[in-house]
């Protein structure tokens, strides 16, 4: 025999807390004022696994502004022309060039330089947004139930 609670958890700092607000023990659901306890630590937070979807939010961000950038340096260098005209008394000379002189690593440090650019915009909006977060919680692990109010089983 045992009771069943049920709460809400919030979320707060990257710490998990939770409060119990119903408890059931197989009949009518009673009013209870409980918190949630870390089982080793006995604090008012629950100790989890954080995941702060780092890679998840600016791995995409990175790679697609990298292939935007690279792309771009590649398409202007390969569509610069110089036109040289150069005329004397009794010619004309037209000469026209494709000039490449980018190499590689040029071609990466342009593409990098649009992923800094797109990556400090998208950190300079975080800085007002909290941050996606994960809690995961082990299956089987320990929660302690503190209980904050007056409680007498069978009174609600």
């Amino acid at each position: 025999a045992g009771a069943k609670i049920m709460g809400k958890y919030n979320l707060s700092n990257s710490q998990l807390s939770i409060t119990f607000n119903n408890i059931n023990f197989g009949g009518p659901t009673g009013a209870i004022s409980a918190i949630g306890l870390d089982a080793e630590s006995a604090q008012a937070v629950i100790t989890g696994q954080n995941n702060y979807h780092i890679t998840e939010r600016y791995g995409l961000t990175f790679l697609t502004n990298f292939m935007s950038g690279l792309s771009s340096a590649i398409s202007s260098n390969a569509t610069s022309t110089t036109t040289t005209t150069s005329s004397d008394a009794t010619s004309s000379t037209t000469t026209s060039s494709n000039a490449n002189d980018y190499d590689w690593t040029e071609y990466s440090l342009t593409g990098l330089g649009a992923a800094g650019t797109a990556l400090s915009n998208n950190l300079s909006e975080l800085q007002n947004d909290v941050p996606t977060l994960t809690v995961t919680v082990a299956s089987g692990t320990m929660i302690g139930v503190l209980i904050t109010g007056d409680y007498t089983v069978g009174s609600s």
